[in-house]
């Protein structure tokens, strides 16, 4: 039984004109939390690099370095954002350097290439990552990609429409037959919350991070034991002081894991 992890940072986009600073550093927080004690994992790091590079390793991590037993992590930090197409249904992306994946291709990912008996912890400090927890179905497809080649490039304001009932992928929740388990930490809870980076004063430098990546650090670090309901507790009384008070992190299936030590 092995922890594995692939990290993304993303500082650039040429989706935003407003560059990030803290993302390269968000990944170098992680993974420094999460190759040591207790938690072990063997780490590959990306920085701005384009879609078709995090679809194709994180494709290529599911199916050959995950195996049956282990446990595979899969950290983002970046812009992300959300596509409204009516008042009850969306579609949220995460945006690489060239290149957005939206909520559906990552679970197509997840869905189609995640083996049996492994655990799957998503990590995702972007904003509105709350709502790719929950894809949400699209109607005639088929047709769609006729005229627009990549679905994930389809104009906004198209004649793109979604079914009403969101597509849980149950997380935490094992699937009885094939022993499947994922969980998801989101840096905000809320669709259209905004996950916010600031600039942090560690030790004699100055440097910029995602709020919830730099207290996720020093909780988990205080505490390396610490559940999953803690964690949550925790950091978001940091997020619900100050300037952070508007963003708060969610644990999906909490009630259900919750008691459980993180990332194990």
């Amino acid at each position: 039984m092995s922890r594995k992890a692939i990290l993304f940072g993303i500082n650039n986009s040429i989706n935003y004109s407003k560059h990030l600073e803290g993302s390269h550093n968000d990944v170098r927080i992680w993974s420094s939390i999460i190759t040591k004690p207790p938690f072990n994992y063997q780490v590959e790091e990306f920085f701005d690099v384009k879609e078709s590079k995090g679809k194709e390793r994180i494709k290529e991590f599911l199916v050959s370095d995950i195996k049956e037993g282990d446990t595979g992590l899969i950290f983002f930090s970046g812009h992300g954002a959300n596509e409204q197409y009516s008042s009850t249904s969306s579609a949220e992306y995460i945006c690489f350097s060239e290149g957005i994946l939206y909520d559906h291709e990552l679970h197509t990912l997840f869905d189609s290439y995640q083996k049996e008996n492994t655990r799957l912890i998503l990590v995702f400090d972007a904003c509105s990552s709350y709502g790719l927890e929950r894809p949400w179905k699209r109607m005639d497809e088929k047709e769609l990609s006729k005229e627009y080649p990549t679905i994930k490039y389809l104009p906004r304001q198209s004649k793109f429409q979604l079914k009403n009932e969101p597509l849980s992928f149950n997380s935490i929740v094992k699937n009885r037959t094939q022993n499947k388990e994922r969980i998801f930490i989101s840096a905000v809870n809320g669709i259209s919350r905004d996950a916010w980076e600031y600039v942090y004063q560690i030790g004699d430098k100055f440097e910029a991070r995602g709020a919830f990546s730099h207290y996720s650090n020093e909780v988990i670090n205080a505490n390396r034991n610490i559940s999953y309901n803690d964690l949550e507790e925790k950091v978001n009384l940091y997020l619900n002081t100050g300037s952070n008070k508007f963003q708060k992190m969610k644990v999906f299936g909490a009630d259900l894991i919750g008691n459980k030590p993180i990332l194990l």
